[in-house]
Formats: structure tokens, sequence, C-alpha cells
């Protein structure tokens, strides 16, 4: 949570940290951090459409997700021998009922 304010807190604090040293830094600092302040609300607020990217997102996430290749492999296999292993559980039952 203090990182989203350090945003607008540290230009007023540079301008008293490095008002000792030349003057030209103290306003490259300040005019460069309010510049990038107000590209930011700028971009957030007017350039970027959030109701679009919600929209795109919900459709994304009603596509129903594909197996990648490894998934299924693995899916496979983990059926293939839970197959096996039913099969020997049947073949130890066979022989405890004939003894």
């Amino acid at each position: 949570p203090a990182m989203k304010y350090m945003q607008y807190i540290m230009p007023v604090m540079f301008l008293g940290f490095f008002n000792t040293f030349a003057s030209g830094l103290t306003c490259y600092l300040l005019f460069s951090n309010l510049f990038n302040i107000t590209q930011t609300i700028v971009t957030k607020n007017y350039i970027i459409n959030n109701e679009k990217i919600e929209k795109e997102l919900e459709a994304y996430r009603k596509k129903p997700k594909k197996k990648g290749g490894f998934q299924q492999r693995l899916e496979t296999a983990l059926k293939e021998q839970q197959r096996i292993q039913e099969q020997k559980g049947e073949g130890q039952q066979r022989k405890k009922r004939k003894k």
C-alpha cells in the first residue's frame, strides 16, 4: 500500500532533498516526476478502456480450457496405471478365494 503513494510523495520530498544541489537538478527531477504522474493518470483514466478489457477477460474465462499435450499424456498414463492396479487387485482377490 505504501508503494502506491510513493510516486506522489517522492517528487515533493526530492524537492527538499535536492535544494542544496544545483537548481537544474531539482527542476529536472521535479518536472520529470510531475510529467510521469500526469502521464500515468491520463493513461489510467482516459486511454485504457477498462470495460472493454473486462469483457475480453470474461469471454476468455468462459472458453473451455484446452489441455496441453503434456497434461493429456500425464492423464492417460495415470488412467493406465489405475487400470493396471485394479487388474492386479482383482487377480489377488481371485487367488485368495482359491485358497
